[in-house]
């Protein structure tokens, strides 16, 4: 699928990606969710622009309210008259608050330290605090111009390749298609996987790459050990016993997370879960043959899985005595709500359509363990028989190997829609099952009754985010985590295995194979969101096409701009803030320059008596000690 015509993978979903301007984030509501976004340095000027109106805002407002305490200090008589004077000089001559909140509390210490705090008045202490307290906020407004900046959350411009691309559908049933899909997937599997290697706490080497590209950089999710089996065809099918069963569930993941903005992207998520079981793949042998061969160096055995369908899903698994390697199969079951009496051995879960079933196929009969384990899918309690006819192998070297020629895991996969509107979810359905059948069905347990896709446009927006998380989920499988991978690279007890010799299991080792693979699963939502920024990497647009462009999923070209994501190389600064702080200043500024004015027309100038005073306690002035008073007619 490699091409010069594709985009960069680079280019489209990193800077180039980034819709600078004006948009609206709706995680923040209303009011704060208009968002600016520029590049860094352009971020970084208005930053400073803003930082200086604040400084000169409080120039500014301190000049206001001086005049006043001027004013009003002046109006008292009586005794304190000397205090009052000098107060009113410190006002008159200081240009910032800081300066006079010195100069007022110097003034304490003309009489030596031992009379700083005796005959301090009430009118002292008000001024003095007043200064600070006008000091100490400007001070943390000069700090709030900061929180202006949102941070580097960016969102995505509409793109011409924005959508999902798969292979061109119109080669479906060509090998071509078939080995062109699962090369993309295969990619995919792979992005999903170093990212969850690296991000995810499931993950061996943390923080080797950027892990704040995304929303939210990891999703997380709980276990549940003991479940009941899920499985109900036969009693055994689930080994060890009914309720040895294990569940992973995402929990609400909301849209928002996902990185989709959203008017409901706070309000609306979806809960992605899996119960898995270790089967017992011998009640779907169909043929164990030893004498494949002229001797029994060579061991085939066929297993049959039938779906509800009528459709057999056949596997064959042939063991060489000298192959110490695992073979590793993954595949999905798709079970309708129906019983057939010529299927034979269906896996039929408990609610079918609930339900996509993920089953899993390991062979590894000829790998050496150095010691037994319990565990459910590896299960090594078997005695290899060596040959030791030469003596040189020493009477305390054993080895075992796997009890059963085939072992499988069948998982249940299913997801719903949550609302903390209505505080109600859909029904479950598999994952390669839509969340409803009507688009008006998905909104009615979730934004309430009678609302339909007609509603508004905000209603309309949260169909197609949802036909968006539906196709999404498809690709969240164990299948998917796998994604006819090697075992070597797919199976996480593959690290410890040298020269054919399994050194160690974890305990509980098919727990934390489904733990890996279920995290790739919720890190493929993740990608998925990003990878429909536009054309993903290495992808022949000539033999591929865009889901989206499709007859009936064009409507979800109206997510294009929509994608939400981090990028270094911008900043997004909240609107209101910004338009909050020039308000201010400008109000501040026009105030003070009105107060100027009046203080410098001649009638006010030399006639108010307030005034007069105000120009009266000039240091200049009161150095000459006298005012000229021009005669004004």
């Amino acid at each position: 699928m490699t091409s010069q015509s594709s985009t960069s993978y680079q280019q489209s979903q990193g800077s180039s990606a980034v819709k600078t301007g004006l948009w609206y984030d709706w995680d923040k509501g209303r009011i704060f969710g208009p968002t600016l976004t520029l590049k860094d340095q352009d971020a970084a000027v208005l930053l400073v622009v803003l930082t200086i109106s604040v400084t000169l805002s409080a120039n500014r407002s301190w000049h206001v309210w001086r005049s006043l305490w001027h004013a009003v200090i002046g109006r008292f008589d009586g005794p304190g008259e000397t205090t009052r004077r000098q107060q009113q000089v410190i006002l008159r001559n200081s240009e910032t608050d800081g300066g006079a909140l010195l100069n007022l509390i110097g003034s304490w210490f003309n009489d030596g330290f031992k009379k700083v705090f005796r005959g301090r008045t009430s009118g002292e202490y008000l001024l003095s605090g007043f200064c600070f307290f006008h000091l100490a906020a400007f001070i943390a407004c000069g700090v709030l111009v900061s929180q202006v900046v949102g941070g580097k959350v960016v969102v995505s411009k509409t793109l011409p390749g924005c959508g999902q691309w798969y292979p061109n559908a119109a080669g479906y049933s060509t090998k071509e298609f078939l080995y062109a899909l699962q090369e993309m997937r295969y990619n995919q599997t792979v992005d999903a996987e170093t990212y969850v290697r690296s991000c995810y706490s499931e993950g061996g080497s943390q923080n080797v790459l950027a892990c704040n590209k995304f929303i939210s950089p990891a999703l997380s999710y709980t276990t549940e050990s003991n479940v009941a089996c899920p499985f109900t065809v036969v009693k055994g099918t689930c080994l060890r016993d009914d309720n040895s069963a294990f569940a992973l569930d995402s929990g609400n993941v909301t849209f928002s997370q996902l990185g989709i903005n959203n008017e409901y992207g706070n309000q609306i998520s979806i809960n992605r879960q899996s119960t898995c079981a270790v089967i017992d793949a011998e009640l779907f042998r169909v043929s164990l043959n030893p004498l494949l061969v002229k001797d029994d160096n060579v061991t085939r055995a066929q297993y049959s899985f039938a779906t509800a369908f009528g459709q057999n899903l056949t596997s064959l698994f042939t063991n060489y005595k000298l192959d110490s390697t695992y073979v590793l199969e993954a595949t999905n079951l798709i079970i309708e709500n129906k019983t057939r009496s010529d299927i034979q051995r269906p896996l039929r879960p408990l609610t079918p359509m609930a339900n996509d079933v993920s089953l899993i196929l390991l062979h590894g009969y000829g790998v050496w363990f150095l010691e037994p384990s319990d565990d459910l899918f590896f299960s090594v309690h078997r005695d290899i028989v060596l040959n030791n006819s030469t003596g040189v192998i020493p009477p305390d070297f054993r080895r075992y190997g796997m009890d059963r020629f085939v072992n499988a895991i069948a998982c249940i996969d299913r997801k719903r829609y949550c609302s903390s509107i209505t505080g109600q979810c859909t029904s479950w359905t598999g994952l390669l099952t839509p969340g409803s059948s009507t688009l008006d069905g998905y909104l009615q347990p979730l934004l309430g009754p009678g609302i339909t896709t007609n509603s508004s446009d905000a209603a309309s927006n949260l169909v197609f985010s949802l036909l968006f998380v539906d196709l999404m989920a498809q690709q969240t499988s164990f299948v998917s985590s796998i994604q006819d991978r090697s075992a070597a690279a797919a199976l996480q007890a593959s690290k410890y295995i040298i020269l054919g010799e399994q050194t160690r299991l974890q305990r509980e080792q098919w727990k934390t194979e489904l733990r890996y693979w279920f995290a790739i699963a919720l890190a493929r939502f993740q990608l998925e969101t990003l990878n429909s920024i536009d054309i993903p990497p290495n992808v022949d647009v000539n033999r591929a096409s865009n889901l989206w462009e499709e007859v009936d999923r064009r409507s979800l070209k109206a997510l294009c701009g929509r994608v939400k994501f981090r990028d270094p190389n911008h900043t997004s600064m909240t609107l209101f803030g910004i338009a909050f702080i020039l308000a201010g200043a400008g109000f501040l500024a026009l105030v003070s320059l009105c107060a100027m004015i009046l203080q410098n027309t001649p009638l006010m100038k030399y006639k108010h008596p307030r005034i007069s005073d105000w120009y009266r306690d000039e240091v200049l002035a009161l150095l000459e000690g006298t005012q000229d008073t021009p005669n004004i007619p």
